[in-house]
């Protein structure tokens, strides 16, 4: 909340948190902080605590002390939840941020929101998004993001280029790049910004998946769990893109055959098996058999398809005509 403090305010502040073990939550929101040490010295009081996990500097007028005090940022994301909205960091903010993030801190969720980042820095954070494995929640909503940044972006949590591609994507980080309400852009499809959002159950996955889990969990039940929500929404994001969605996909449920022209036939089988496994996560346990036939439709070279059965066995069809 603003309170007004000045600097004599922010050192008795900084005192009181070193002081108090049952703080959770720190938020200083609209409190303009002029003086660096100051900044400094609070945000080490607050990231050492070993109490706190959440902190909100928004509109704290911190953005041009970032370039010249990196330790601010490197600080702040050893918590789980920060907040540095409206506090007019720019490029050379941006370029600390994103390099911290590329390095995957601890950070789980990142408020950005009503800075002065442009496309180049949007660059950065998807850039950063390829090696990040933590953040759950990046929010970048009322920057100076062109279309150009904002497709940037969305292509780190789902490039469609190639099936390939699609997978290496980012598939742990929730990304909010709209307010409620605001128009999204035609190239933009909604529903992949939703996906990185969608939690599965372990009685969700396929047989085979399920198996692999419980015992990922006996082991370590956290990263467990991380594993089947990047899987399922690794899976369906495939799904998406092989049957008509994606950036201005119009024939929604039809498969869209720029992923499979090149593909070798021996990759068949593993294409199909995984087009199963994407539907189980979608809610859909049964092959479409239409999808299969327009998955070799387009190359007469394969005279025999593998089809996989509910149960996971395959079976040869042959192809007449």
């Amino acid at each position: 909340m603003n309170v007004g403090l000045n600097s004599n305010g922010l050192k008795l502040l900084t005192s009181v948190v070193e002081e108090n073990t049952h703080l959770y939550n720190f938020s200083l929101r609209k409190n303009e902080i002029m003086d660096e040490s100051d900044t400094l010295s609070l945000v080490e009081a607050v990231g050492n605590h070993q109490g706190i996990h959440i902190c909100s500097l928004d509109e704290c007028s911190i953005g041009e002390q970032l370039p010249t005090s990196p330790e601010i940022v490197h600080t702040l994301f050893r918590l789980e939840a920060v907040g540095l909205g409206g506090n007019e960091i720019g490029s050379k903010g941006a370029q600390i941020i994103s390099d911290c993030l590329a390095a995957n801190p601890s950070i789980n969720y990142l408020d950005l929101d009503d800075n002065l980042f442009n496309d180049d820095d949007a660059l950065l954070f998807a850039t950063s998004l390829n090696s990040n494995t933590n953040l759950v929640d990046l929010s970048l909503r009322g920057n100076n993001f062109t279309s150009i940044g904002i497709n940037t972006l969305y292509r780190s949590i789902f490039n469609d280029e190639s099936l390939s591609k699609v997978s290496d994507s980012n598939h742990t980080c929730e990304l909010k790049l709209f307010d409620d309400g605001q128009p999204i852009p035609e190239e933009i499809d909604g529903e992949v910004l939703l996906m990185n959002d969608k939690h599965f159950e372990p009685d969700e996955l396929p047989d085979s998946a399920r198996e692999l889990f419980m015992m990922d969990a006996d082991t370590d039940k956290g990263k467990a769990v991380t594993s089947l929500q990047v899987q399922g929404r690794k899976k369906i994001k495939m799904l998406h893109a092989l049957v008509g969605g994606g950036r201005g996909g119009t024939n929604k449920g039809a498969v869209n055959m720029k992923y499979l022209n090149d593909m070798p036939i021996e990759l068949l089988p593993e294409v199909l098996m995984s087009f199963q496994d994407a539907l189980k996560y979608a809610g859909t346990e049964e092959i479409n058999v239409d999808m299969v036939f327009q998955l070799v439709r387009s190359r007469p070279e394969w005279a025999w398809i593998s089809s996989v059965s509910n149960r996971g066995s395959k079976e040869c069809l042959p192809l007449e005509g």
